[in-house]
């Protein structure tokens, strides 16, 4: 089905009539490739249209939307403003998606992998450093598994890392109360990964797994020319986001496993329906953890009964052309109908591993960046009023130096189900370990990590205990696990940099020494904002081989294709790269109120 942003798009165009049929037909081929995520197929498309008609202001709107896919948003930026100049109206919708990420790219800086380009923001150097290897792993293992590789077109990947809930919504068309209500810390939307920075939740999130789940989105759209509803989407992506390190089917928390159950005995589910067209538009975080926990089953029963591979052959026959209908009894002989009579039966007989006090932990974000890595203890509300009263009685003695006295209230929270609290968990385990009790502390946050695998407290406590013990191999194991849930936490860098300058291995030693300074500065504050169109006597359009960048002057390199430059009228030089790779300088002059464009071969 083609989206409406598309037929938007599409019929913008159609009301214009001033493109010849052929262009016209390569314009709407363009977007019809764009909207089916082929971006390889609609770049090199629409890199010949701008080539043979770079005095079209429709084609620099197609090259703009081509622009904006690759995350090349300056660019993008700069074709549509052009179009804008030459009067094209009812573009203004995509121009603020653009305008969203644009004003973070003077600020980006970028790491390239072999399939992924990086962009990130001063802090987020530590996120995208760990990243390179999550991705990795995601491409070879999701792809593999799914039977499909989606970035061997030489195209790489754009994933953007976004510091705060405003930039994630600027960049997706998210409200940015939708996506705090639905806890939504990440989209792949316009064939980008865009994942909000852990510094912008207490305690950071699981990003790594999340990565892996967006990453899983992309190879879906890819495969099937984004033909799959989005509850497949989202059971398929949440089944296998687990397999980047582990085994598919991981992913499913204690709390997940919980409402299932809990819906499956009151027969009251979040329906197919209901989680269109997204799962970060329903109405609270205990909706999107259900509605994640159902489809999550429905991939689990599909490949228990099916066997391991059956998603992949419904990803090959939709991206065939066949109907998800078909695809699913073609590969299971069940349709959508009886599919979901099947799975509901599935969920009767299914065996739950219920962990008692297995609760909500929603994420929360924070306004300011300067120090995510507050103690949980100090943030989490305790509704059961004796748990709260015990634990802030211990809290108090504790402050006072009272430990044993501390002890005994904590234990009292404990026994009234605290377990459900990691904050209380940490507190009781933290204060066993300062006693000497150090079996007992490790006992506790065992238990604590089996219901809060995402407690960045716990995990750095588990770390301590372990390097009390000195078993540095298991103290290793958990401090490189705890990265993937809040890298900021200084606490961690400092205790890898010791581990691993015991293994001898001082590349990675210095880099987390570097990080641990990182950490432990405060974000550096910009005022991120669009590029001012500067003045000018004359315009300057410069379009590259395979649009890579140039020197305008000696300048920064800057991305195209750019279009209606404002230059002072005279001689100037641009540098670019050649379309055999080698580095060369075109001499150009302009006369005032001259508008030239420079094709470079």
């Amino acid at each position: 089905m083609r989206s409406a942003y598309s037929i938007l798009f599409l019929f913008f165009f159609s009301g214009l009539g001033s493109l010849s049929a052929g262009v016209y037909e390569d314009v709407e081929k363009a977007a019809r490739y764009l909207d089916e995520w082929q971006l390889e197929d609609a770049y090199a498309l629409t890199e010949r249209l701008l080539r043979e008609n770079p005095n079209e202001p429709q084609v620099w709107v197609m090259a703009a939307r081509v622009q904006h896919a690759r995350g090349e948003h300056l660019s993008a930026l700069s074709l549509l403003r052009a179009a804008q100049k030459e009067g094209l109206r009812g573009i203004e919708g995509f121009g603020r998606l653009i305008e969203g990420p644009a004003k973070y790219m003077p600020f980006f800086q970028t790491l390239e992998t072999e399939h992924f380009k990086i962009r990130y923001l001063n802090k987020d150097e530590i996120v995208a450093v760990y990243a390179q290897d999550v991705l990795e792993k995601a491409y070879q293992r999701i792809g593999r598994a799914l039977d499909f590789l989606p970035a061997e077109k030489s195209e790489k990947i754009a994933v953007e890392i976004l510091p705060n809930t405003r930039a994630l919504a600027e960049a997706t068309g998210l409200r940015v109360s939708e996506i705090e209500a639905s806890g939504t810390i990440a989209v792949c939307k316009y064939h980008r990964l865009m994942v909000i920075s852990p510094l912008a939740a207490i305690n950071g999130y699981d990003w790594a797994s999340t990565l892996a789940h967006e990453f899983t989105h992309l190879v879906i759209s890819k495969r099937t020319k984004n033909k799959i509803p989005i509850w497949l989407h989202e059971a398929i992506a949440k089944y296998f986001e687990s397999l980047w390190s582990g085994q598919a089917g991981e992913a499913l928390s204690p709390f997940g496993e919980k409402l299932l159950k809990e819906a499956t005995e009151k027969r009251d589910w979040i329906t197919f329906d209901q989680m269109h067209p997204s799962m970060a538009k329903l109405p609270t975080q205990k909706d999107a953890a259900l509605a994640f926990a159902e489809v999550f089953s429905v991939v689990e029963f599909l490949e228990k009964r099916y066997g391991r591979g059956v998603m992949a052959k419904i990803l090959r026959f939709v991206g065939q052309g066949k109907s998800v209908d078909h695809a699913l009894k073609t590969a299971t002989q069940l349709n959508i109908k009886t599919l979901e009579v099947k799975w509901r039966k599935y969920l009767e007989k299914r065996k739950f591993t219920i962990k008692p006090g297995a609760v909500a932990r929603p994420i929360r974000f924070v306004e300011s960046q300067d120090d995510n890595s507050i103690e949980e203890s100090a943030l989490e509300a305790m509704p059961e009023r004796r748990v709260h009263e015990y634990s802030r009685l211990g809290e108090m003695l504790e402050m006072r130096n009272h430990f044993k006295a501390a002890v005994v209230e904590y234990e009292k929270a404990y026994a009234f189900g605290g377990k459900s609290y990691a904050s209380l968990v940490y507190r009781l385990a933290k204060i066993y370990r300062k006693q000497g009790m150090h079996e007992r502390a490790e006992k506790i946050v065992e238990q604590g990590l089996l219901l809060h695998q995402d407690s960045t407290d716990l995990l750095i406590l588990a770390g301590r205990i372990a390097l009390d013990a000195q078993n540095y191999e298991q103290a290793l194991r958990i401090y490189e696990k705890s990265r993937y849930q809040n890298p900021f936490n200084p606490e961690i860098h400092s205790a890898l940099s010791h581990l691993y300058g015991k293994k001898s291995l001082e590349t990675l030693a210095e880099r987390e020494k570097h990080f641990l300074a990182l950490s432990s500065r405060p974000r550096i504050q910009s005022q991120f904002s669009l590029p001012e169109v500067g003045q000018g006597e004359a315009f300057l359009s410069v379009i590259t081989p395979s649009w890579r960048s140039f020197r305008f002057d000696a300048a920064e390199a800057q991305s195209a294709p750019a279009f209606l430059m404002p230059v002072v009228a005279g001689k100037h030089s641009v540098e670019y790269v050649n379309h055999l790779g080698q580095v060369r300088t075109r001499e150009v002059e302009i006369k005032a109120d001259e508008t030239k464009v420079l094709l470079l071969d």
